[in-house]
C-alpha cells in the first residue's frame, strides 16, 4: 500500500495507529482506516495523488467490508463504536495501570500517545464527550511529561499535577519517537484473556504518589431490583433507538468478558423501555 501522501501529514498518527491495528483487531484497524479517508477527503481530495491515495483506502475498507460481512462492529456503526471504545479503554487502562505502580520504561509514554490517537479517531463516530475529551488531554500529557522525564533522567510521578497544557503541539514540536508507532503490539483481537476493559469510561487520576497501594479487589456485581414500569408509558421511538443502541453496546461488553458493563448498559435499555429514562 502506498504511503501517506506529504499534504495529509496531519493524518500520520491516525494512519500509523490504521497501520499497526491491522493484524491484531481489524474493526478498529478498518474504523482508523475509515477516518483517515474521512478527513483526508476534508483535506484535498482533488489532487491526483491524493484521489489515488484515498481510492486505494476506500478499495480495503470495501474488502474488509466483504471478508466479515458477518462481523456487526464492522458493518454497524453503533457495534463499532462500542468496540472501539472498549479497546481504547483497554489501552488507556495498561497504560494508567503501569503510570499507578511507576513502571516508567520507554513504552510506558507511547502507549499514552496510541490511546490520544485513539480518541482523536473516534471522532469518526460524533463528537466526543466531554470525559473522553479530557482523557485525551490526560493521555497526551502523560505522554509529554514521561517522556521528558526519562530524556532528563528523572522519575516521572503518577497523576496530574493540576491542570493541562496544550501538549498535543509540544508533542509534534518533540519529534516522532514517541508516536504511536511505537513498539507496543496491540492486544489480538477481543479475548477475555487479553481485553479487560473498566465497567464505565470513568477515570480519576491518582492524587498521591505516596499513597499508592496495591488495587482493592473489585467488589462484587449488584443487580438492583427490577424497575417498575411507569403506569400507561410506553416508549417513543428516539427512546427505542437508544435502548437498542445500549443493548447492542451490553453485547459488545460481554465480548470483552465485561459483565458489569454489560448489566449497565442493559439496565439503561430497560430503564428506557419501562420509564422512558435512563
Amino acid at each position: 500500500m502506498s504511503a501517506l501522501p506529504a499534504k495529509y501529514k496531519p493524518l500520520s498518527n491516525a494512519y500509523r495507529t490504521a497501520q499497526q491495528f491491522e493484524k491484531k483487531d481489524t474493526v478498529v484497524a478498518y474504523w482508523a482506516r475509515f477516518y483517515c479517508v474521512q478527513e483526508a477527503m476534508k483535506l484535498d481530495s482533488k489532487d491526483k495523488d491524493g484521489r489515488m491515495w484515498i481510492l486505494e483506502q476506500m478499495d480495503w475498507l470495501e474488502q474488509v467490508k466483504k471478508a466479515h460481512a458477518g462481523n456487526e462492529a464492522i458493518s454497524q456503526e453503533v457495534v463499532g463504536q462500542a468496540h472501539f471504545e472498549n479497546a481504547t479503554l483497554a489501552i488507556f487502562a495498561r497504560a494508567d495501570a503501569m503510570d499507578r505502580k511507576a513502571e516508567y520504561t520507554a513504552n510506558v509514554p507511547k502507549i499514552f500517545a496510541l490511546t490520544a490517537s485513539l480518541i482523536t479517531i473516534m471522532n469518526i463516530f460524533g463528537e466526543l464527550t466531554d470525559d473522553w475529551a479530557e482523557k485525551k488531554k490526560y493521555a497526551l500529557y502523560k505522554t509529554v511529561d514521561i517522556m521528558k522525564c526519562l530524556k532528563e533522567g528523572r522519575q516521572p510521578v503518577p497523576g496530574p499535577p493540576g491542570g493541562f497544557q496544550d501538549e498535543e503541539d509540544e508533542l509534534d514540536q518533540l519529534g516522532e519517537e514517541y508516536a504511536p508507532s511505537s513498539t507496543y503490539t496491540p492486544p489480538q483481537e477481543p479475548t477475555t484473556s487479553n481485553y479487560q476493559p473498566p465497567a464505565e469510561p470513568t477515570y480519576t487520576p491518582p492524587i498521591d504518589p505516596a499513597s499508592q497501594s496495591a488495587p482493592a479487589r473489585s467488589d462484587p456485581v449488584s443487580v438492583p431490583s427490577p424497575i417498575a414500569p411507569a403506569p400507561g408509558f410506553y416508549p417513543n421511538q428516539a427512546q427505542k433507538d437508544k435502548a437498542s443502541k445500549n443493548a447492542k453496546f451490553a453485547v459488545s461488553s460481554l465480548t470483552y468478558d465485561d459483565v458489569p458493563g454489560a448489566i449497565s448498559f442493559l439496565q439503561k435499555s430497560l430503564r428506557l423501555l419501562q420509564t422512558g429514562q435512563e
